[in-house]
C-alpha cells in the first residue's frame, strides 16, 4: 500500500505520518516512512536547494524538474523497492504537492505539471492508493510553522500565495475523491490518526 500525506504549511504531515508508522508497525505491518523532497541522499541535496533562502532561486520550469529528478530517485530506489517486497510505504508529499505548488500556486499551467508527474517515469507511473490531505486555515498553518523554526523558501511566501496551495489541494480532492480524503488538520494527534485509520482498513483487502 502507498499512502501519501498531502497538505499547506503547517498542516501536521510529519506528525500524522509518524504516528501512523507507530499504530502500523505496531499492528505487525511493515512500514517504510519518506518524504519529498528527500528520502535519498542526492533527494535531500536537491531538497536544500529546493527550500534554501537563496538570493539566486531556480526559475519556474527548473523548479519544476529539480522536483521531479528528486522524485525519480526516490521512486526507483526507495518506493518502489518497497512496495515490491509488499511493505506499506508513508510518503510526505507527492504528486500532488507538485501539481498545487508549481501549477495552482505557481507560474506554470496546471495541466503541464499534472502531466510531467504522472508521465515522466514512461511506463511505470505511480499513484498513491490513499492520500490523506490535512486542512487548516492558512494563518494557523503559518503560525504553527513560526512557532518552530525559520522559515524555508516556500513558507516564506506571502498569504496570497499560500491561500492558493490551500485551494489547489481543495480542487485536486475534489477531482479525486476516491483516492484523497479531507481530514480536518485542527484535530488533535489522538483523533486526526482515528480519523485516518478509518480509511485504511477497507484498502487492506485490495
Amino acid at each position: 500500500m502507498f499512502i501519501s500525506i498531502e497538505g499547506g504549511e503547517g498542516c501536521g504531515k510529519s506528525t500524522l505520518a509518524s504516528s501512523l508508522f507507530k499504530y502500523l508497525s505496531t499492528e505487525g505491518a511493515e512500514v517504510v516512512c519518506t518524504r519529498e523532497p528527500g528520502g535519498t541522499p542526492l533527494g535531500e541535496e536537491l531538497r536544500d536547494i529546493l527550500l534554501s533562502n537563496h538570493s539566486f532561486p531556480p526559475n519556474s520550469v527548473t523548479e519544476l524538474m529539480l522536483f521531479l529528478a528528486a522524485r525519480s530517485e526516490h521512486v526507483q530506489k526507495v518506493i518502489l523497492p518497497a512496495l515490491r517486497e509488499n511493505k506499506i510505504v508513508i510518503c510526505e508529499r507527492f504528486h500532488d504537492s507538485t501539481i498545487v505548488y508549481q501549477g495552482f500556486a505557481g507560474e506554470l499551467d496546471v495541466n503541464y505539471v499534472s502531466d510531467l508527474c504522472y508521465n515522466f517515469m514512461g511506463k511505470e507511473t505511480l499513484i498513491p492508493q490513499l492520500t490523506f490531505l490535512l486542512d487548516v486555515p492558512v494563518e494557523e498553518g503559518l503560525k504553527r510553522k513560526r512557532n518552530q523554526k525559520e522559515l524555508d523558501r516556500f513558507e516564506r511566501k506571502n498569504l496570497s500565495y499560500h491561500e492558493k496551495v490551500r485551494r489547489g489541494f481543495l480542487i485536486q480532492a475534489k477531482r479525486f475523491p476516491e483516492r484523497i480524503k479531507i481530514l480536518d488538520a485542527t484535530l488533535g494527534k489522538k483523533e486526526l490518526l482515528e480519523a485516518s485509520l478509518s480509511y485504511i482498513p477497507t484498502l487492506f483487502l485490495l
